[in-house]
């Protein structure tokens, strides 16, 4: 893969690593330009606090060590208490050229949700390093009424990227 401009990757570079194996689980009518949004499954914990896995921990055992309770049958998430789900989407390997941020759609600010992404080994909300590998999980507080969340919705986007794309002040001038 090599791409002739940097910055936050393309639709159809994201969709042509898809296609060579790179990402998982990643549907078409998700992928934006510059972005995807992953879908949560329904394989989701309530938890007694927000936590980040250790470097050498993935989010499962991470789950494990902070006492989560498994959900079942699409409960009521309830106002100020913290539940992570996991996503479809899998990264079996992020090219070394290329990291990713996270952030919340905006539908999931305009229905107050609190959404973060962990990854697997990365003690670090909302970012996905270079030659990332492993799954991919959502932190979500519903801060104002309750929801319900089905397995399919995307909360969050995931922006790829091949270099930095933050202004520096001469640039910002």
């Amino acid at each position: 893969f090599t791409m002739k401009y940097g910055g936050a990757l393309s639709t159809q570079f994201i969709l042509d690593m898809v296609e060579q194996g790179f990402l998982d689980s990643i549907r078409r009518e998700n992928v934006r330009p510059g972005s995807f949004d992953p879908v949560l499954t329904d394989e989701g914990y309530r938890v007694p606090g927000a936590f980040l896995p250790g470097p050498e921990e993935d989010v499962r055992t991470a789950l494990s060590r902070v006492g989560a309770t498994s959900l079942r049958d699409r409960p009521i998430l309830e106002v100020g208490c913290i539940y992570v789900f996991r996503l479809e989407t899998h990264i079996n390997k992020l090219l070394d050229s290329m990291y990713a941020y996270c952030n919340p759609k905006s539908s999931s600010s305009r229905i107050d949700l609190h959404v973060r992404l962990l990854a697997d080994r990365i003690s670090r909300y909302d970012y996905i390093p270079r030659g990332y590998s492993g799954s991919l999980w959502l932190m979500i507080v519903p801060r104002t009424f309750p929801v319900i969340l089905s397995p399919g919705i995307a909360l969050n986007q995931i922006r790829m990227c091949n270099q930095d794309t933050r202004f520096d002040e001469s640039r910002l001038e």
